[in-house]
């Protein structure tokens, strides 16, 4: 998503990604999230759930157009 590369990514301690699932009301707000594949660091799942939090709001989906959707957030 281009609204999150825009954005500082978390520090990791080493090499890795979380895959972090989220889903955005009719306006772009996150309404749920959560770390559907883990980086093995639960202090950098955590960052990856508050990077994507922290980006919101989205830009609104489009009607019909699903609102959930899954990144990988990268470590450094």
């Amino acid at each position: 998503m281009q609204h999150l590369s825009r954005r500082r990514r978390p520090r990791a301690s080493g090499p890795g990604s979380s895959y972090v699932t989220f889903s955005l009301d009719s306006e772009g707000r996150v309404r749920t999230i959560e770390i559907s594949r883990s980086s093995g660091s639960a202090r950098f799942d955590r960052d990856a759930v508050k990077f994507v939090d922290r980006a919101s709001p989205f830009p609104a989906p489009p009607p019909g157009v699903s609102r959930t959707f899954t990144v990988e957030i990268k470590g450094r």
